[in-house]
């Protein structure tokens, strides 16, 4: 991002995360042991997705090639890292009107930060409320996050860490 994105374009962002965009979480990979924020705006029209890249940064990767008469082809805007995601959310929520989508992002910006230990060194205390945290951000509305609840393991409760360690 080179420039701070106008208040238009921040309006703009917000109506395509709203009707074609996903806040999620994705699941611990690697040495984690929890989940990440995650934001991706998925479109056959690429120019609205070099809109965004343009704007707020993030990476634009081409999906399946797939070949049929009525099937274009789909690219999605991809935006990394906890702080530049919420960045961009702490621009855009003001004029995002999905509700679902609006409580995932006051989740990330209200609680995400407070609740990530920089070292990753967590009591149990503060294990257990990331995990609710993560528990309660991915009970919030369907989609794609709703794929990702049902991984084994990733939607304990903070009663069940700390009943099991």
């Amino acid at each position: 991002m080179n420039n701070m994105p106008s208040e238009v374009m921040c309006a703009w962002a917000a109506g395509i995360l709203d009707a074609d965009g996903c806040v999620t979480m994705r699941p611990p990979s690697g040495t984690s042991r929890f989940r990440h924020p995650y934001v991706v705006v998925d479109s056959t029209d690429q120019e609205i997705l070099q809109e965004l890249m343009g704007n707020f940064g993030g990476g634009i990767l081409q999906k399946k090639i797939r070949e049929g008469v009525n099937w274009r082809q789909q690219w999605s805007w991809r935006l990394y890292g906890a702080t530049n995601i919420c960045g961009f959310l702490a621009m855009v929520v003001p004029y995002m009107r999905c509700p679902s989508k609006v409580a995932r992002v006051r989740i990330l910006l209200d609680e995400y930060p407070l609740r990530t230990q920089r070292n990753g060194q967590y009591t149990d205390a503060q294990r257990a409320a990331k995990l609710d945290m993560e528990d309660r951000f991915m009970a919030i509305g369907s989609g794609r996050g709703a794929s990702l609840r049902a991984l084994p393991g990733h939607g304990r409760s903070a009663q069940q860490v700390r009943a099991t360690g």
